[in-house]
């Protein structure tokens, strides 16, 4: 499309650029009179002169002026973008540097695209992809990052052996083969640095620093977004593999846990249990420097997810082997790891509540369970939201044969699910109306204050908390508060520099920046919104399944009974006697935090022996 818009104005190339939802960068433009080859090369000098000597100002606004008018000498242009996004990144303007890190990206491919001989990086490339990588980390940013690496495609290429590979499979996790390293096959040495020695090790060492990183964020879109591609459904543990404990920013125990996860979506959850065991075993950082102490913040955090990780594939196994000895054995292992979960308040600690809930009723331990559900219940779990809870509760009075119960909780799930359903129906639908993707981030924006104010909101305290736990959707916010002090920088820098054609330039691409992002996490709200729709309707349906059984099983046992053949009841297999060492406390309302997940309600089947 793009090709056919060649006498369109630069004016109203940005625009069209600016109006594609799938990039977020816009080339800021400025109409100036063309320079001569012979200014170009004498404004370049005294760029470099003036970045060499930390004069970023006034080297960004010449090496922007060397873009505006060099078209005639592409090998000025793009060394100038490139210096210019180094510049702006020292001026903390680590955004909208990233843009221009990512034009002599796509410059890169659009050059060598025609003729496959050529497709090779050259020094700028890796230059500019080994900074786009740190504006990343600088900026905690990791979606916006690996969408445009996914857009550069001589980063997408995939060696032969590694695109027609069929990983060994065991019975307990995927086994890795020794084979190529991918990182080399992308970034071929270039036939004139081959013929010296120094550049050939420089081009190595470049390609070293950032291996970690680069490894570790390909294998992550592919994880992402390569999930409905089957081609590449391995190709996430190939290049996560190649990530070194020496990795920067927690990167080896981020890219240990994507491959823990990798093995349990496919159902090797014993591999998975090693990865995950492999990130507890790792050690946490020390020092003091603030760095340090959020690195040290983040590792626990994915400790925390691996533990959950671990007791969570052993549930797997336990429902997978339910027919065999091990299945108990496994459920049994499952609830020892949840406990070594940290014990805190808030989602974390109702997820264990919930999950470990399931395992007691897998194990057939009911009173358990049905304690779980009742600590669930409590107003230190307010912003828990578990659809399945009342399902899971109804599944216990049936298998126990107590049919009005059954049907009394199916009937306050119903009561308080189907309204929600209707309005989660009616709120995803908005997306197909004019301007509600950005939409959809000012609305859950607005229901977040109304929380904060103990005011009411539409929708429940516990779906906000649960949206807000999405992870792209926290990118995106904290992308556009970055952008937002981005924004101010460029508005509180010297007269001369933001009177510019580049500050002007640059103060129109951050603004459109910022409204891209707002529509990105629109977008991701609407997908967490569908989701638990979908989730809600899920459980709807589930509880018609159960209300329909259980009119059936009270229909034969009336039956039974109309026969003559009376009913009886299981004999109690549990008893309110407790040991010298507890005292058999009676519910009578109350909570208690440190009890909460200790509580125990009996329930009596009423099941024919």
């Amino acid at each position: 499309m793009l090709q056919k818009t060649g006498r369109m104005s630069r004016w109203m190339l940005a625009l069209a650029a600016a109006l594609l939802t799938s990039c977020l960068y816009v080339e800021p433009v400025a109409a100036q009179a063309m320079m001569t080859e012979r200014e170009i090369r004498s404004l370049f000098s005294r760029a470099r002169v003036k970045y060499k000597s930390n004069d970023f100002e006034g080297a960004s606004v010449d090496f922007f002026d060397i873009i505006e008018n060099g078209t005639a000498l592409p090998k000025f242009q793009r060394a100038a973008r490139l210096l210019l996004a180094r510049a702006l990144f020292r001026m903390q303007l680590g955004i909208v540097s990233s843009g221009y890190f990512n034009e002599v990206l796509r410059e890169t491919q659009s050059l060598d695209i025609a003729d496959p001989k050529k497709r090779r990086p050259d020094g700028n490339f890796l230059l500019a992809l080994d900074r786009m990588i740190q504006t990343a980390s600088a900026t905690g940013d990791e979606t916006l990052t690996l969408e445009r690496l996914g857009r550069i495609q001589i980063l997408r290429r995939i060696p032969t052996n590694i695109r027609a590979l069929r990983l060994t499979r065991t019975s307990k996790k995927i086994e890795i083969p020794a084979l190529t390293d991918p990182i080399p096959y992308l970034f071929p040495v270039p036939p004139n640095v081959k013929r010296n020695p120094d550049l050939t090790q420089r081009w190595h060492k470049r390609i070293d620093d950032f291996k970690d990183a680069f490894s570790y964020l390909m294998g992550r879109y592919y994880f992402v977004f390569g999930r409905t591609n089957t081609e590449y459904i391995y190709m996430p543990i190939v290049l996560l593999s190649q990530v070194r404990k020496r990795a920067p920013y927690n990167y080896f125990a981020k890219a240990l846990y994507l491959m823990g996860t990798r093995n349990a979506q496919v159902g090797y959850n014993e591999g998975a249990i090693e990865y995950f065991q492999r990130i507890i075993d790792l050690p946490l950082p020390t020092g003091d420097k603030p760095e340090e102490k959020a690195l040290r913040q983040e590792l626990l955090q994915i400790k925390e997810f691996a533990q959950l990780g671990i007791a969570r594939s052993y549930y797997a196994l336990g429902v997978f082997n339910l027919d065999n000895p091990k299945g108990p054995e496994h459920l049994v292992a499952s609830l020892r790891e949840y406990r070594k979960v940290p014990k805190q308040r808030g989602l974390t600690k109702g997820e264990v509540l919930f999950e470990t809930s399931w395992v007691f009723y897998m194990l057939k331990y009911y009173h358990f369970s049905l304690g779980r559900i009742l600590g669930l219940q409590s107003a230190f779990y307010q912003i828990s939201f578990f659809p399945e809870l009342q399902i899971l509760q109804s599944l216990i009075y049936f298998q126990n044969c107590k049919y009005e119960e059954t049907k009394q909780s199916i009937a306050r799930f119903e009561a308080f699910f189907k309204p929600l359903q209707d309005k989660l129906k009616i709120l995803v639908a908005r997306r197909t109306k004019e301007n509600w993707i950005a939409q959809y981030y000012e609305y859950f924006r607005s229901q977040q204050t109304l929380l904060k104010e103990g005011k009411t909101t539409d929708l429940l305290p516990s779906l906000i908390a649960l949206v807000e736990q999405d992870k792209s959707l926290r990118n995106y916010q904290s992308l556009m508060d970055k952008t937002d002090a981005e924004i101010e920088i460029i508005r509180t820098r010297g007269s001369a520099w933001k009177t510019s054609n580049l500050g002007r330039a640059l103060l129109e691409t951050a603004l459109k920046t910022r409204e891209a992002l707002k529509r990105r996490a629109g977008l991701s709200i609407h997908a967490a919104l569908e989701s638990i729709r979908k989730d809600v309707t899920k459980q709807v349906n589930q509880a018609q399944v159960i209300k329909l059984e259980t009119l059936q099983k009270q229909k034969q046992e009336l039956d039974r009974y109309a026969q003559g053949g009376g009913i009886e009841q299981d004999e109690y297999r549990y008893t309110l006697i407790t040991e010298q060492s507890h005292i058999f406390w009676p519910y009578q309302g109350e909570f208690w935090l440190d009890e909460v997940a200790h509580y125990r309600q009996f329930i009596q089947g009423e099941c024919k022996r």
